[in-house]
Formats: C-alpha cells, sequence, structure tokens
C-alpha cells in the first residue's frame, strides 16, 4: 500500500477561467491522505469546477495538482484514463448514463476499469445500492424511471462502489430529506473511515460541514481563504469562514448574480 505521503493532495496556485470570467485565481489546497476534507463557498464560486480540474474532466490554465509524486496536470489522456480508474465520483447532477440500466451506472467502475464479469459486477452493484436504500427491483430499471432522490442514492452507490482510493462527491446530500441525508453521510464514513480514502466532499450543509469531516477549506473569490481542522473553525477569526457557516447574510460575502461555478 502507497504511503500517506504518496497519496496526499496537494494543489499549488491553480487557475482556471472561460473566456473573461477567472473562476480559479490561485488555488492551493493540501487534502490529507486517509482523511476527509469539505470544500464549501457560496454558490457560483468554482467549488465544482475545481472537482473537475482534480480528476482531468477540465483543464487547468496554470499552477499544479499532485498526488504524491504524481503531477496530475501533466497527464497524457490515457494516463489520465488509468488514474481515474483510483477515483470514485458523484456528480453535482448524478451524469447518469440514460442509455444503462441502473445496475450497469453502479457497475461502471468494475466493468469498465476493472474488467469484472458482468454477472458479479451486477451481484456487487446490488449489494451497494441496498446500501443506500435501493432494492434490487430496481437494478434493471433505466435513471429516467427513478427519481430525483433515488437518482442521488445510485450516484453514490456508484462513486463507492469497488472501493476506490480516492473519493470526490460533488453535494451527496442535495434534494434528499434530513433522514436519507443522515444515512448517506453516515455510510460514507462507515465505509471510508480506516481504510485510507482520501475523501473530498462540496456541501451547502453547513451542519454536516461542522460536524462529519476531518478538515474544511473555504473558497472563495477564486482562492481558498481558509483550510484547516474542523475542530479549528470556532476560533478561526477569518471573516469570510465565519459568514459561511453562520449563514449570516451581513459579511464581505456578496451575492452574485451571475457567474460560472
Amino acid at each position: 500500500m502507497a504511503s500517506d505521503a504518496a497519496r496526499t493532495i496537494v494543489i499549488d496556485k491553480l487557475a482556471k477561467g472561460f473566456d473573461d470570467n477567472q473562476v480559479l485565481q490561485s488555488v492551493s489546497l493540501s487534502i490529507p491522505q486517509g482523511e476527509s476534507t469539505v470544500l464549501i463557498g457560496p454558490s457560483a464560486s468554482g467549488k465544482s469546477v475545481l472537482l473537475k480540474c482534480l480528476v482531468g474532466l477540465m483543464q487547468i490554465d496554470g499552477g499544479s495538482m499532485r498526488y504524491g509524486d504524481l503531477e496530475l496536470s501533466g497527464l497524457s489522456t490515457a494516463e489520465w484514463s488509468a488514474f481515474q480508474g483510483r477515483i470514485g465520483m458523484l456528480f453535482q447532477q448524478n451524469a447518469l448514463f440514460d442509455s444503462l440500466k441502473i445496475w450497469e451506472n453502479v457497475a461502471f467502475r468494475l466493468t469498465h476499469h476493472e474488467g469484472v464479469p458482468r454477472r458479479e459486477a451486477r451481484d456487487r452493484a446490488v449489494s451497494r445500492m441496498a446500501s443506500v436504500g435501493l432494492g434490487e427491483e430496481m437494478a434493471d430499471l433505466y435513471p429516467v424511471e427513478l427519481s430525483g432522490g433515488m437518482q442521488k442514492r445510485v450516484g453514490v452507490a456508484r462513486a463507492m462502489i469497488g472501493n476506490p482510493e480516492l473519493l470526490i462527491l460533488d453535494d451527496p446530500t442535495a434534494g434528499l430529506d434530513p433522514i436519507l441525508t443522515n444515512t448517506i453521510l453516515s455510510l460514507i464514513d462507515r465505509e471510508t473511515s480506516g481504510k485510507g480514502t482520501t475523501v473530498l466532499v462540496v456541501t451547502g450543509d453547513m451542519k454536516a460541514a461542522r460536524s462529519r469531516f476531518d478538515n474544511v477549506a473555504m473558497l472563495f473569490d477564486g482562492e481558498i481563504k481558509w483550510s484547516g481542522k474542523r475542530d479549528d473553525v470556532p476560533d478561526a477569526g477569518d471573516p469570510f469562514l465565519e459568514q459561511m457557516i453562520n449563514g449570516r447574510a451581513q459579511g464581505p460575502i456578496k451575492m452574485r448574480l451571475a457567474a460560472r461555478g
């Protein structure tokens, strides 16, 4: 197994823009191996863009992203494909494949990256589905036949199957009721704790951000305003972090009417 240092993510002065909109100015952040880190920030602050850069879905404009000794920004297409096989990711809008059955969506990592036979992959998918409250009777349905909340659960199940070493979740509890929210968060903790899995989560749930994750990072105006241990948040003294955590209308964060991220 790789050492902790070999799987620590270090983002240094990362920049990403779209035409005249510079979404990420100079993002620097360390994400410790084997710990959970939550990324918070107001809407359109670039959180999802940062995640997509980290997994190679968007090419960065400048800076670097390192996974231990591996410089991600310099990977070839084939190398990115191999690296993505080590990642489990939940996208903000789930990004399920409409043409695939539910079990095929959940088992996508197994069948396409690990070469698991379809019968075994289906069995493992059904087992993972059960862990997020989806019965086997849904395995052969298609995404369009499920509600939005159920599709979210399918996305979580797909992200977590195969025990990925890096788990990236973009708003895993959005649109879920409080009971299912707690169930999903407890599942993530139970399935990753003590296994060396590095977890990076974006959420707008400040209650969860304050209590569920090892580390907190605050993204605003294209840069990380504060990052540190969860227990240090109350005494951080950072006005951006305090406004976001406490949901105050007044503070240095102003509402943006139009932006990307």
